[in-house]
């Protein structure tokens, strides 16, 4: 299954809010299809030099969103602040996000093996 039909319905579901904005982030193929699915006043924010990255920069006119790519955590945490802090006064709410003292903490390596095995799956 796409997960754009999973995007597709979330934004279905925001109708009833009025018009909400979407940020969605990836790197992977699988997200290319849900990227399709975002509309103008959405954001993308593809990891650079990923497969998701590299099937967007072969095709951009395909997309409607704004694209924001980022390569590592520090990067993914300004664009991401900065498009947050863009929604909140586009919908006049608690403006200067950026101005507060937000960070993103490491997960420790002890924290990471209580996580299950990602097992993978054939297609």
């Amino acid at each position: 299954m796409c997960k754009g039909l999973i995007i597709k319905r979330i934004q279905d579901s925001m109708i009833s809010e009025g018009k909400k904005r979407i940020i969605y982030l990836g790197d992977g193929k699988g997200d290319y299809c849900p990227l399709l699915k975002l509309g103008e006043g959405d954001f993308m924010m593809p990891r650079k030099n990923y497969p998701v990255w590299e099937l967007i920069t072969s095709n951009p006119l395909l997309l409607k969103a704004e694209i924001h790519e980022w390569s590592d955590a520090e990067e993914l945490e300004k664009v991401l602040l900065k498009l947050i802090n863009i929604v909140l006064l586009a919908e006049k709410k608690t403006p200067d996000l950026l101005s507060m003292d937000w960070k993103l903490e490491p997960v420790s390596r002890l924290s990471h093996e209580a996580f299950p095995q990602v097992l993978r799956v054939p297609h």
